[in-house]
């Protein structure tokens, strides 16, 4: 019979992979099984995460996107009144493609988690999250990238790369139907996970760099202060080195006789204090992007800007894919709104689709539904159409009342 008991998280870390994915011949697949070492004789010990990118069917003019995480039960039991199991939220995904020449794509997601119900009944295997999208990417962008210098279609040398981002928390069930039942201690198995460190790499992308070993903001040999407009007492003793290698448009200003050479300072504007000391920490390394996933998202927002204004490469991708990891219970309007004028200005269609999910979500409540069609009547024609498509696209048993919200 089965029993509903209680659930609780023992403990909470970020997850981090990152490898390299191809090559490019017959669409794209790849899958990452990682197992934890948890000393418990019940519950689930590893994590695998499936990823397919192909057409629907041949000549399908689309190519679908397909991304599943889930866990896995090691033992044979098929009940249990305690045992442990994983659960992910926050969770993105950042695909990057390479073909010959210049010639690449680079699309972030959000994974939407699953909310299985906990019972003693322990099935063989758990859906954490979820991404499916039968029209993720025209199949013409696809075949772009697997043509060669020459006529005809060859498959490249260069690989891709995805890059996974997500909080995994470790929960424990008990039946509470019983009298009595084990506690849970950190035994061996538990003390070798708040060990772990649960980033896995291969072939490491260097996203950040290393001058936190021997330089820090203010030290001996800085040479140049940033500051913030119309704050006359906000400045930075900074490195014009560590600038101009982290950004072009730094190096450009320190290295041609442009008024921030001449005068030694470099004046941020439409940048508060606080944001402008974690950008600067960032370009130094003595903060690393996991501290853009503990802010909200306005503040991330913020800082994508300025990465984005002086072309801090790394920086907007990390700011990209820490945004796209808030869940839909993470964002408010105002949030939302950021995010998709961030989409439209930097040119980030993925922000838009994003928007485009939080607005389908956003019709449990009377006020929740309000924050819909406000949100539509202040943004432009072409994005309610974008947006009507993306409903459209979706098979959504209520598409004639989204349909008309729209129009």
């Amino acid at each position: 019979m089965m029993s509903i008991g209680r659930t609780e998280v023992i403990d909470t870390k970020w997850l981090h992979w990152h490898q390299t994915i191809g090559p490019l011949t017959h669409g794209v697949s790849t899958k990452i099984l990682h197992n934890f070492n948890l000393n418990h004789l019940e519950g689930y010990k590893g994590l695998h995460f499936n990823l397919t990118l192909n057409p629907l069917e041949t000549g399908d003019p689309f190519e679908k996107l397909l991304i599943l995480f889930g866990s896995s039960r090691q033992n044979t039991s098929t009940k249990s009144n305690h045992y442990h199991f994983f659960s992910l939220d926050r969770c993105a995904v950042r695909i990057f493609l390479k073909g010959h020449a210049k010639e690449q794509i680079t699309k972030w997601v959000h994974v939407e988690s699953e909310k299985p119900v906990i019972t003693n009944e322990m099935p063989e295997s758990m859906i954490l999250a979820r991404f499916e999208d039968p029209y993720f990417i025209p199949a013409i962008e696809l075949k772009q990238l697997k043509v060669g210098n020459q006529d005809g279609v060859s498959p490249t040398v260069d690989f891709g790369e995805i890059e996974i981002r997500g909080r995994l928390k470790l929960c424990c069930y008990k039946n509470f139907s019983r009298n009595a039942y084990q506690e849970c201690k950190f035994n061996e198995g538990f003390e070798k996970w708040l060990r772990q460190d649960l980033s896995l790499s291969l072939l490491p992308k260097f996203s950040g760099n290393s001058f936190n070993n021997f330089v820090t903001i203010g030290s001996e040999g800085a040479d140049i202060k940033i500051a913030v407009k119309n704050d006359a007492g906000s400045t930075f003793s900074v490195h014009s080195f560590v600038l101009s290698a982290q950004s072009p448009v730094f190096r450009k200003m320190l290295s041609i006789d442009m008024v921030e050479k001449s005068k030694g300072v470099i004046t941020i504007v439409d940048a508060s204090y606080n944001t402008l000391e974690l950008f600067v920490q960032l370009l130094y390394g003595s903060k690393t992007s996991d501290e853009l996933l503990t802010l909200p998202a306005a503040e991330v927002s913020e800082i994508l800007s300025l990465a984005h204004r002086y072309q801090v490469g790394y920086l907007v991708r990390d700011c990209c894919m820490a945004i796209m990891t808030y869940g839909d219970e993470d964002l408010n309007l105002e949030s939302i709104k950021q995010i998709c004028q961030a989409g439209t200005i930097y040119v980030f269609p993925d922000f838009e689709y994003r928007t485009f999910q939080w607005l389908k979500c956003q019709r449990r409540t009377a006020k929740e539904y309000d924050q819909v069609t406000t949100l539509l009547r202040e943004l432009d024609e072409g994005f309610v159409r974008k947006c009507c498509d993306f409903l459209l696209r979706k098979e959504n048993p209520e598409i004639q009342e989204d349909f008309a919200v729209c129009l």
